[in-house]
This record gives C-alpha cells, structure tokens and sequence, in this order.
C-alpha cells in the first residue's frame, strides 16, 4: 500500500474465461480547455476534535488474513478486495466469508503487481498486468470471469479505478493522462497537463491529485475537459461527495465547495503516504498511514468519531459499508471488519 511515485507492482486469479482485449484512445479530446483556477482561496479552519473515540478494540466485528489485503471496493453486496499478490477476494458481509478468491493475472512475481479496484454497473474492474503492460479488468462477480481486458498502460500506484458518467478512470502515460474505459466499446484518453499519482471520481466529476504537481485537478467525465486546478500541497488521496472536493494534503484534509471556490482545512488530520480518503455518500472517510480512522459528515463538515487501533497499523485503506467501517493492513494481510457506530 502507498502512493508513491514508483511502481509497487500487483496481478494474479483464477482466469476462468476472457472474451476480449481492447484498446483505444482519442488523442485529440477537448483537453484542457476552460480551466478554472482556484490559486490560493481564502481558508477557513475546521475544528478537527472528534465528538466521539473509539478503538477498534471496541469495534471489531471480524478479520480475514488475506496477504497484501490493499484496496477495496462495496459493490454488488460483496465486498471485494484487491491484494498486492494479485488477486481479488469477494467477502460476503452477511456471513463474514470469503467466498471467492480472482486470479486477475497469472503471472508471479511483485512487479506484476499493480493496485487497484473498482465497480461500474453491477462488474467489478481490477488493475491487471500482461507482458505488453499494466491494464484494467473486467470481472463478472457471478462467475468470477474476466470479461474484458483493456491494455491502457496504467500507473501502478493507482489504489482506486473511480467510476464517474459512464467510465471507470485510469491513469495513464506516467499519471500525465486520463483514460476513460466504459463497459464496452472505445476507450477514450485525455491529457491533464501534469504528472498525477492517484484518482477520485463521482457524478460527472474525476479528481486527479498529484504530489509532484501540488495539485489536485478536476475533470469533467462527460467531456474530458479540465474544470479546474486546485493548488494542494502534497495532494494524495481524494473523494468527491456531490460537487464538493476533498483531498489529503501536506496541511491535513482540505475540503473544496461552493464550484470550488470555498477552502476549509483540517489541520494535522492527515491520511499521508500510506493512508486513504473515501466516501460513502454522505460521510468521508479518512486512514491514517498509522490506521486512525476519522468519519467527518460531508454536509456539516463535522469530524464525527474516531477509531484508533491498539498500536500502528501498516498501510492500508477504508471503505464504510453495510453497516460497518472496512480497513486494511497491507503489511501485516488483514482486514479488519469494526461495527459503524
């Protein structure tokens, strides 16, 4: 787990059947035209003290050990897991099991193991690496079959593959370009005029952030066009709630609203290199590179609670669903499942 600027590799699962491998690009998309910039608005300082802790000692509901438990995504009334050993796992939130284990890639070894999960109408999309480069996968979650492989040459580092319009989201050419990969037919690639690392989407909205460009920018999904650059320092992980932005940052969460022209910041509340920034729709959810996980409501802007593990945790993510808060820890290959509230 990271989001660094290097590739950490992933890929591997049981491939029952692949009914096709496409490609495809439109080098000459709308671009980046009618860029708003948001330099330097005024920011106002959110209270960070949560209403509430907790520990996860106090939460815990179950564990699975999974090794290189990472990225996860709710869909489909599964949850499922991508691992840094490439595979992908379905736990069942009614039972607590795993009830499938994906081989997304059959081949072994760390530098075949990209990162990267997500869902689109009802299939789930894993990062998946062949001889000719990184790409993204298709997987009917009811027979565990790939049924689409796009060879896009994806940033390995890429933890989530967002879903906004009718696309999941891909970062490709080095983090200097976003492909759009839609359930079928062509797959279309814009420039974002800078390096990014990682990618948020919802609605109609992508946010590509970027720790090398101190930015996060956002892109119309509909269009491709660039929206806005919104400086960031240190800009890693983000959400999209509505058309309200939020992203991790050197100075800690830093919330965008009102057409991106609003700033608020939560210092010192910071997911860092290791953590994660999420949303279930009306929360947003933050890990720490430590495990601290903090639920701040996305209306008010209040930090709700706070759940602490007993002793650091390695890298990992956060996803809140049917009724519980899902975190990983890449290292150690567990995920934690703690009761909501």
């Amino acid at each position: 787990m990271g989001v660094g600027l290097a590739a950490s590799g992933l890929a591997v699962v049981v491939v029952l059947s692949l009914n096709g491998c496409d490609a495809g690009s439109d080098p000459d998309g709308p671009g980046t035209a009618d860029t708003q910039s948001s330099a330097a608005p005024a920011a106002a300082t959110a209270a960070v003290e949560p209403a509430r802790t907790s520990s996860y000692r106090a939460r815990e509901r179950s564990r699975f050990d999974s090794a290189g438990a990472d990225g996860m995504v709710a869909a489909g009334g599964a949850l499922w897991v991508k691992t840094d050993v490439g595979h992908v796992l379905r736990i069942d939130p009614g039972t607590d099991r795993i009830t499938a284990d994906l081989t997304v890639d059959p081949r072994t070894g760390q530098s075949f193991y990209c990162q990267g999960i997500g869902a689109l109408d009802g299939a789930i999309w894993a990062c998946a690496t062949r001889k000719d480069g990184t790409g993204v996968a298709r997987i009917d979650p009811s027979t565990g079959r790939i049924t689409r492989l796009v060879h896009v040459g994806k940033v390995f580092d890429q933890l989530a593959l967002p879903s906004a319009g009718d696309a999941i989201g891909v970062l490709v050419d080095d983090g200097e370009a976003l492909s759009l990969v839609p359930p079928s037919g062509a797959v279309r690639t814009f420039p974002l005029g800078g390096r990014f690392q990682q990618l948020a989407g919802s609605g109609d909205t992508f946010v590509a952030t970027s720790v090398v460009e101190d930015s996060a920018t956002v892109v119309d999904a509909a269009s491709g066009s660039v929206r806005a650059r919104l400086d960031v320092t240190d800009a890693r992980m983000a959400a999209v709630v509505g058309e309200d932005v939020w992203v991790d940052s050197f100075d800690g969460l830093t919330h965008f609203s009102d057409a991106l022209s609003r700033r608020t910041v939560y210092p010192g509340l910071i997911a860092g290199p290791d953590g994660d920034v999420s949303t279930d729709g009306t929360s947003v959810w933050l890990r720490a590179s430590d495990g601290t996980i903090t639920q701040i409501d996305a209306a008010s802007g209040a930090v709700l609670q706070q759940v602490r593990p007993g002793s650091p945790r390695s890298g990992g993510s956060v996803v809140a669903a049917y009724g519980s808060i899902w975190t990983t820890d890449s290292e150690a290959g567990l995920i934690t499942r703690l009761r909501a509230g």
